[in-house]
């Protein structure tokens, strides 16, 4: 449950991170960046800041309803990537000529990266959402089972000593 857990919470910091370096390769001119360019990264950014953030708090809390506002969130990129090629294919000559085709060609290939991506993160949603009430959340992020019981502390941990090293941890 933890390697799965783990894996959500490393696909939602690249995805991320890919959804932000999509976002720096709409400025087609850094001398003048254009209105379309600003918006994105204006509103970009900190729309995928919140759409990670409300992922990694549903997982971390395992609330379902969390779950349910991060699938829409999730479509927000791959209208923007769908949108983006449609610009590009429709005006093909001139994002590929006087030097563009770098530019161009480096978000097409982030874009198919943030799909493949974007799917794995849903791939591995879904199975942390099967997981959700077996005791994760409890046991290795230290959440306490119920609302009447006392927080328990990274500090109140139980050690052990195992061949003359310390083991502290959930497990002991």
């Amino acid at each position: 449950m933890y390697r799965t857990a783990s894996r959500f919470s490393g696909l939602l910091k690249i995805d991320y991170q890919l959804a932000v370096i999509l976002l720096i390769l709409t400025i087609e001119d850094c001398g003048k960046i254009s209105y379309f360019s600003k918006c994105c990264l204006a509103v970009g950014v900190p729309f995928q800041m919140l759409a990670s953030l409300v992922g990694w708090i549903a997982m971390r809390t395992e609330q379902l309803l969390l779950v349910w506002c991060f699938l829409p969130l999730c479509c927000a990129e791959p209208v923007f990537i769908a949108y983006r090629i449609t610009q590009f294919s429709s005006r093909w000559n001139y994002y590929t000529d006087d030097g563009m085709e770098k530019l161009t060609y480096s978000f097409i290939a982030a874009a198919i990266g943030a799909v493949i991506i974007r799917l794995l993160v849903l791939f591995a949603l879904y199975f942390v959402v099967k997981n959700f009430g077996r005791g994760l959340k409890f046991r290795v992020f230290q959440v306490p089972i119920n609302a009447n019981d006392p927080p328990i502390m990274p500090s109140k941990r139980q050690i052990k000593k195992c061949c003359g090293m310390v083991c502290c941890g959930p497990f002991g």
